[in-house]
């Protein structure tokens, strides 16, 4: 070493290892230095690859200089084949490295591997959590859950074998943790998966349930009723089964006390009210469900809340009170922070019950610009609004594929409902109805027909009372256009008896007036001219009151 190359400080380590190698190597002689240099070539070229040739760190300081570069200069850090092959290397002879899992998030993530990203993502969430609880028993017990989750979403997705894998390894994970109520959960979604396959071991997992329903809390029991029920309703069972199931339940729930069950029964029965169209009974089990909540009741989750609120809301709309649907949203607002889910649930109800509200009025231009505010909140909706926008502006071709689009998509389970407050059913529903409306109006009644009865079908087999009443209205009135006035009547006739029990002032509005048209084309006339215009004044007093404009027009032209 020459006298003018500047060594590193003696005080440092590094600085004293320098020295003594030099001390060294000046001890050796030509043959000794000759025969060292050739050593370490045959080091270089044999022993050392692409991968070791970065290895002149200790690892972890290596991983977390890469770490900062890919966060800050991505440019300056090594390639990504080379960090990958790196950091395999040193997982494979330390897998418990947490930082080495992050590594390969951020080198997935410049590679545009977002799938194999959120994966490592994920796994190094769990390995720092997993370090960071002092109680590592406490832990490895809620792992159970991760498979039973897993499996729920392949359950709800109808893929039943990746469903029943992992329900099997849920099952055996909270054997091992002792966990019961993990277990009672996995066994009830593996007895509906045989059930539905109508396979005999559904006999078997139904007598391990009921056994361990006896030795669990009356809580898992009745929650285990709960998810029982909503299952049900989801598959279309009869509602007559569904509420003595409910009546059954709540009174498990009232023998046992459980008061922190009787919020999450109520917010049940509203929903499965809900879904068969049975409005008043929602606002009932709403204002029973709100009557007791108060900011600090730990008892009622956000998302409960902020849902009862929505129906509410909705009830009053469809009763046709919109000011007052609006004023309880604004309230609902004020509860729930902005940017919450709860607050964009809030949102789009609002939106979405201004839009309506500028359509029964006839401000399509208004409708119109309230239908783009929703582009942001709920594409699903927006792009429905934007296909009503398009019948009532006779743009008849663009409405029908856009909603086309939304078919297939419906068909095949392509949607992601943002507004929780309608199902998937109940969304195919009106795509087909909007439909057969769009088809009528463009003077094709047949195809109308179609449309409407698949609807009609749709909203029959899983019981939806309301969505059934409105497309059966609007197939009458396809029967009507292409002469077939009794069969239409007759149709009417049958539904009579719900339309004034169940259905909202707007809906049998339409139904009144609908009928009347009936009785009067007829040729042998079966109501007298008198009672014909009683139902267009009930129908013209609803609509007035309403200010749904469309339907008071209607009312008005057939008086006249």
């Amino acid at each position: 070493m020459s006298s003018t190359t500047k060594l590193p400080d003696y005080r440092a380590h590094r600085g004293i290892y320098v020295r003594h190698m030099s001390v060294e190597f000046q001890k050796k002689d030509f043959t000794q230095t000759y025969e060292l240099r050739n050593h370490i070539c045959t080091f270089k070229h044999s022993a050392m690859d692409e991968v070791e040739s970065i290895e002149y760190k200790p690892s972890a300081e290596l991983i977390n200089d890469q770490i900062r570069l890919l966060d800050t200069m991505e440019s300056q850090a090594v390639s990504p084949q080379l960090l990958h092959g790196y950091i395999e290397k040193i997982l494979k002879n330390s897998p418990n490295q947490p930082q080495m899992l992050f590594a390969k998030y951020l080198n997935y993530m410049r590679c545009k591997e977002y799938v194999q990203a959120i994966n490592c993502l994920h796994h190094y969430f769990e390995e720092m959590d997993f370090r960071s609880t002092t109680n590592e028993q406490k832990l490895k017990k809620r792992f159970c859950y991760f498979p039973l989750n897993l499996a729920i979403l392949h359950c709800l997705l109808g893929h039943n074998a990746e469903a029943i894998h992992a329900l099997t390894e849920a099952i055996r994970l909270a054997q091992e943790g002792s966990d019961q109520e993990c277990l009672l959960h996995a066994i009830h979604w593996l007895y509906w998966i045989k059930k539905e396959e109508h396979s005999t071991e559904s006999l078997t997992l139904l007598n391990q349930l009921m056994k361990l329903s006896e030795n669990v809390s009356s809580k898992i029991s009745g929650y285990a009723a709960l998810n029982t029920i909503r299952e049900e309703v989801l598959k279309g069972n009869e509602p007559s089964g569904i509420f003595y199931r409910l009546t059954t339940d709540d009174a498990l729930i009232s023998q046992s006390s459980l008061n922190d069950l009787s919020p999450t029964l109520f917010a049940e029965i509203a929903a499965i009210w809900s879904h068969y169209g049975i409005n008043s009974l929602v606002v009932l089990h709403c204002q029973l469900l709100l009557g007791g909540f108060t900011n600090e009741d730990k008892r009622l989750n956000d998302e409960i809340i902020g849902l009862q609120f929505c129906k509410l809301s909705s009830y009053f709309e469809k009763e046709g009170y919109p000011s007052v649907a609006m004023k309880i949203l604004d309230y609902a607002l004020t509860i729930f922070p902005e940017h919450t889910e709860q607050a964009e649930l809030l949102e789009i109800s609002k939106k979405k019950l201004a839009f309506e509200n500028a359509l029964m009025k006839g401000e399509i231009s208004l409708a119109k610009a309230l239908s783009t505010e929703l582009a942001t909140t709920d594409s699903l909706e927006f792009s429905y609004s934007r296909a009503i926008i398009m019948k009532e502006t006779n743009q008849f071709a663009e409405a029908c594929n856009l909603l086309y689009k939304m078919l297939q998509d419906a068909d095949e389970d392509k949607v992601i409902l943002r507004n929780k407050l309608i199902t998937l059913p109940q969304h195919r529903i009106r795509i087909l109805r909007l439909l057969g409306e769009i088809y009528l109006e463009s003077k094709q009644p047949c195809k109308a027909i179609e449309y409407f009865l698949q609807s009609v079908t749709c909203a029959y087999s899983y019981h939806l009372l309301d969505s059934m009443i409105a497309s059966m209205i609007g197939l009458a009135e396809a029967q009507f256009s292409i002469g077939l006035s009794t069969t239409a009547l007759d149709l009417l006739n049958d539904i009579a008896v719900s339309v004034s029990s169940f259905v909202s002032p707007i809906l049998r509005a339409k139904f009144w007036t609908m009928t009347a048209k009936l009785h009067w084309k007829l040729a042998n006339r079966r109501l007298p001219l008198r009672h014909i215009l009683n139902l267009l004044d009930h129908a013209g007093t609803i609509f007035e009151s309403r200010n749904y404009y469309f339907g008071l027009r209607e009312v008005f032209y057939m008086k006249v």
